[in-house]
């Protein structure tokens, strides 16, 4: 079975602040910053006291801060590389 998809260089083409709002009505903001990134080290100490609002405007400015790859559908969204979560995603 083949399924189409986009790609998208964060980097090249940036996820607009209201992409992101939207990407996170389907998931926590907290999931989708990449706590765990290096160039979210300034940022560590936000967790839990930042809101959502704060921490998206921080990854609509910074890519760095967005956990990658992203792969979404109309039911499911996966952050990062997790071995065997692509198997039957379409």
């Amino acid at each position: 079975m083949s399924v189409e998809y986009e790609q998208r260089d964060f980097f090249k083409n940036q996820l607009s602040h209201g992409e992101i709002k939207d990407i996170t009505e389907r998931c926590s903001v907290d999931e989708m910053f990449a706590w765990r990134s290096p160039s979210s080290k300034p940022y560590r100490s936000l967790r839990g006291e930042a809101s959502d609002e704060e921490l998206i405007d921080l990854m609509s400015k910074e890519p760095r801060l967005i956990r990658r790859p992203i792969l979404l559908n109309i039911y499911q969204i996966v952050f990062g590389f997790k071995s065997g979560a692509y198997d039957g995603f379409a």
